[in-house]
């Protein structure tokens, strides 16, 4: 016998993973699908009342909020909003720049009406 699994052998969080850095792969794959949309309606929500915000100004006020995600899953989500599976993109790139916590220029991130 060989030591070949199937696609069809392998479970759904085994197909999320990367195979080259599995550690942080799994974590990340491990990440529900609920608290991941959790994030997107804060993200969503907090650009339609704030308006245009850097992905650094997002992640501050998601901490403040009791968040405990990393920013890499804040931007991840963020992106998804910007490119959905499915239907239009739900944000855009603000016509004015903003600046990193670094200093460095960035986009600003703003919601779709």
């Amino acid at each position: 016998m060989s030591d070949v699994r199937l696609w069809s052998d392998v479970g759904d969080l085994e197909r999320r993973t990367r195979s080259r850095d599995p550690e942080s792969s799994w974590e990340a794959a491990a990440i529900k699908r609920d608290d991941a949309s959790e994030i997107s309606t804060f993200i969503l929500q907090l650009l339609r009342q704030r308006g245009p915000l850097t992905d650094d100004a997002i992640y501050e006020m998601y901490l403040r909020a009791g968040g405990t995600r990393t920013p890499q899953r804040l931007r991840t989500e963020r992106a998804g909003l910007l490119f959905p599976r499915s239907g239009s993109p739900l944000v855009r790139a603000a016509a004015v720049g903003g600046t990193s916590r670094l200093g460095n220029r960035c986009l600003r991130w703003e919601a779709i009406a």
